[in-house]
Formats: C-alpha cells, sequence, structure tokens
C-alpha cells in the first residue's frame, strides 16, 4: 500500500509526536506513555493465538479486528496526546496539535469507513457435503483451516 519510505518517515513522526507529548506533558503523561509502549512492545514480541492459523502473525493482524485489543490502550493514549497538544498554552503548539487532530479524524474516518470483506472459508461447499450426505455418512467440516469437526448426518 504504501512505499516502506513513507512507512519510515511516519514513524519517525509519530516517535517524534510522541516526545512531544512526553515533554510537554510531565511524569504523568511520561508514565503513561511507557505503559502504552509496553503493551504495544508485549503485544509484538508475544503474538496471540490467531483463529487464522494459516496466515503469517503480520497476515493475521491485517484481518479486521483481530487482535485489536492489543493496540486499542496505545491508540487512545495516542489520541489522548495529541488532544493534549491542541490545548497547549503555546500557539504553535496548539495550532499544530489540532491539525493534527483534523488529520486524525478526517484520515481515520475516511480510511476506516469501510473495512475488507471477511475472509471466505468455503462454507458453502461443506453445507452442499452435508445436504448429500445419506443418513450415517460422516461429513468433515473445516473450519477455520488447520481444526475440523466431524457431522454424522441422521
Amino acid at each position: 500500500m504504501f512505499g516502506v519510505a513513507i512507512v519510515v518517515a511516519l514513524m519517525i513522526f509519530g516517535a517524534g509526536l510522541v516526545a512531544a507529548i512526553a515533554w510537554r506533558g510531565g511524569p504523568s503523561w511520561q508514565l503513561l506513555l511507557v505503559f502504552a509502549l509496553l503493551i504495544t512492545a508485549g503485544s509484538l514480541a508475544w503474538p496471540p493465538a490467531s483463529v487464522y492459523s494459516d496466515l503469517g502473525y503480520w497476515q493475521a493482524l491485517a484481518v479486521p479486528g483481530n487482535g485489536n485489543r492489543y493496540f486499542f490502550v496505545p491508540l487512545v493514549v495516542f489520541s489522548i496526546g495529541l488532544v493534549r497538544l491542541a490545548t497547549d498554552g503555546s500557539t504553535w503548539v496548539r495550532r499544530a496539535g489540532i491539525g493534527l487532530v483534523a488529520v486524525v479524524v478526517l484520515g481515520g474516518v475516511r480510511g476506516d469507513w469501510r473495512e475488507p470483506p471477511l475472509r471466505d472459508f468455503e462454507y458453502r461447499q461443506y453445507v452442499e457435503a452435508y445436504d448429500r450426505a445419506r443418513p450415517g455418512d460422516k461429513v468433515q467440516i473445516v473450519h477455520p483451516p488447520g481444526w475440523s469437526f466431524t457431522l454424522t448426518k441422521r
């Protein structure tokens, strides 16, 4: 989607914002940011189990709704930090903070308005196989990949 250079530039910019929030916010904000960073580091170091076992960790995180709980607190802390910058006493910091909040809100709404469709596990083929089965036949259903269960038609 984005080039590597753009992603690295955004990462450096975001790290600068976090440093500005920590510097302007004082000890309470610094501790809150450390807490959010520890959550992020822990969630990246020990990946969660996923129903998408056939995908790699990064591909599984790209699936909508998978692993959101690990990034909720850091995103809330970052967003509140931007609002904190937008309400700062210094004029230029306040203007920059308001602009960044506007970009995050407008970009976030535009980017998250639609989510990609959920992955199709070909459930219909298993339903059709069950419908075709005679009484007493066993039908194995794989859902999600790597897991399965067997139904016996009556």
